[in-house]
């Protein structure tokens, strides 16, 4: 999956051996994708049961 751009199996792949910097790097922004992921699962999910919340209250007053 693209984050900003950027491929994050192919900067894994760019990353050779001897490069601790890139690995950190690449580590990093697969970290940063899994929290971004989580971040918009938390969000819909707080969307989704505020919006069922709603519905409830508009069902106990109609």
């Amino acid at each position: 999956m693209p984050l900003n751009g950027v491929d994050l199996a192919q900067l894994v792949k760019r990353v050779g051996h001897g490069d601790e910097d890139g690995h950190a790097r690449a580590e990093e922004a697969h970290e940063c994708a899994i929290l971004k992921r989580v971040a918009i699962m938390k969000t819909e999910l707080r969307r989704v049961s505020t919006c069922e919340f709603g519905q409830n209250i508009m069902k106990t007053w109609l």
